[in-house]
């Protein structure tokens, strides 16, 4: 039975509590959403077993069935227990890689897959703690290295700033756009990534990018590649918590992560700087910052 803000909560209690921020997410992120709301036991399934099923609200969405490196609840340094008050952040169950093993993925699926050519956009949304570590970390991803499987990668570099890359495999080029500064370490942040494909020429397809910090455009830059011809749906699994050159992960993230209705989310919507406000300030009161 956790404590929070001095008060001892059953579960059950706290995912009561939780209604508002599943409805408040689909409302923003519509139909296509797809969720991996670890820590929402009854919807997700339990901290100790080898998956979990991420939500969906509408048949155009993704269930997405996610495989973990080891139960949550065997994760180490930090193990993912419930009971705890350390692994709560107000209203927002907490996971804590330990950055050179855990991670967890799902099998391919069309819809995560977003090519410039249909000019299919996607957002992206996590809450973070950023640990300082001088490596990468990479926080959701469709991406190996290695075999034409690099789709699209969201990633903590290893100077703090924020990345979002897109591979094109066919010609072996990379366009991506990165935060100007790093990101503040040791504090809960909420980071969205929209991607408005397809808007711009490839050549310059880092420009459709757009970064939020909180809330509000993070200032940013693309760097783009004249040769890069656009993404190419693959079929490699989705990860969160690491990325993978021929299969052998690495890039492992070091930096804690909220879960439930705040865990990490995927869409297939163009979220406006409006939305990305709307987020950040009815989370953030779940969350506590």
């Amino acid at each position: 039975m956790p404590t929070i803000l001095g008060r001892n909560y059953q579960l059950n209690e706290i995912q009561n509590l939780w209604t508002p921020y599943y409805n408040n997410l689909f409302t923003q992120f519509g139909n296509t959403l797809a969720l991996c709301n670890f820590g929402d036991q009854p919807n997700f399934g339990k901290v100790n077993a080898a998956t979990g099923t991420g939500r969906k609200w509408n048949a155009s969405g993704l269930s997405p069935t996610w495989t973990f490196s080891s139960a949550l609840s065997a994760w180490t340094p930090t193990a993912f227990d419930l009971t705890l008050s350390s692994n709560w952040q107000h209203l927002a169950p907490v996971l804590s890689p330990d950055g050179t093993a855990d991670e967890m993925d799902t099998p391919d699926d069309a819809k995560w897959s977003r090519v410039e050519s249909g000019s299919e956009v996607f957002s992206l949304k996590i809450w973070v703690k950023v640990a300082l570590t001088a490596a990468i970390q990479t926080l959701f991803c469709k991406y190996d290295g290695f075999g034409g499987q690099a789709e699209y990668s969201l990633s903590i570099q290893a100077d703090e700033k924020l990345r979002m890359s897109f591979f094109d495999d066919v010609d072996n080029k990379t366009t991506y756009r990165e935060s100007d500064a790093a990101l503040a370490t040791g504090q809960w942040l909420q980071l969205i990534m929209t991607y408005n494909s397809g808007s711009s020429a490839l050549t310059a397809a880092g420009n459709d990018c757009t970064l939020y910090l909180n809330g509000a455009v993070l200032a940013s830059s693309a760097s783009n590649d004249a040769d890069y011809s656009g993404m190419v749906a693959g079929t490699y699994v989705v990860a969160i918590g690491a990325d993978t050159t021929a299969g052998t992960a690495a890039n492992f993230l070091a930096s804690p992560i909220l879960g439930g209705p705040f865990g990490p989310a995927f869409g297939q919507v163009l979220l406006t700087a409006e939305q990305a406000a709307n987020l950040w300030a009815v989370e953030r009161m779940g969350v506590g910052v």
